[in-house]
């Protein structure tokens, strides 16, 4: 289990406000690594490739251990408002020693709903199979990691529905931007499967992760 913390940007604070950092890949990042921040990718398009008005404002996300406060290396550029407890499968990771220009790699971060009428065991068992789709008909997405929703705390009146997180990664902002699907046939195929989402209701955040340096130092 870890926790996931939902952030807003303290006024006046910038997303470079943040200190004992470093720009991290998922080749360096496994998926229950400590104290993670996201913050919003610095490649504009691929900002905006979801540019429609979200259900959940983010400006910055953080991966915690269960139960941890938010390090104080954080805290002076970020509030939290809500953090989702989730339990978190691996999916795949890149293969050993793959590296990546860790500033252009783009991480998506997704949260999810169920579709109408779909109960949690149906909701995971076919988010589960979405691995296999997502081999089939995304050849670039280079990291793909799933985290089923368990419990939520504080101000998550956002978040009332929130099924599950789903992380993407990709080694470039070009294949992220230009082949997140290679065809559009793959696209269809990959959509037809998708009728246990709401997707009406899916915010999803680009971004890169910064890692926390010696937490322990910060407690």
């Amino acid at each position: 289990m870890r926790d996931l913390a939902i952030l807003d940007r303290r006024t006046g604070a910038t997303h470079n406000a943040i200190g004992a950092t470093e720009l991290v890949s998922p080749g360096a990042l496994a998926a229950d690594a400590s104290f993670v921040l996201d913050v919003p990718h610095r490649n504009h398009d691929a900002r905006d490739r979801f540019g429609r008005a979200m259900p959940i404002a983010i400006d910055a996300l953080a991966w915690l251990p269960a139960g941890a406060t938010l390090p104080s290396a954080w805290s002076d550029a970020y509030v939290e408002r809500f953090r989702l407890s989730v339990q978190t499968h691996v999916a795949w990771r890149p293969p050993d020693g793959e590296g990546a220009d860790s500033a252009d790699v783009v991480k998506q971060v997704s949260f999810l709903h169920a579709s109408s009428g779909t109960d949690e065991k149906s909701f995971r068992e076919h988010y589960r199979d979405h691995v296999d789709l997502a081999r089939r008909h995304m050849p670039a997405l280079w990291q793909y990691v799933q985290n089923d929703v368990e419990s939520a705390q504080g101000d998550a009146t956002e978040a009332v529905g929130v099924a599950a997180v789903s992380e993407l990664w990709f080694r470039t902002s070009d294949d992220f931007l230009n082949r997140y699907f290679p065809s559009e046939e793959d696209q269809r195929e990959f959509s037809a499967q998708e009728g246990f989402l709401d997707l009406t209701k899916a915010t999803s955040f680009v971004c890169s992760s910064h890692r926390l340096l010696a937490p322990g130092s910060d407690r």
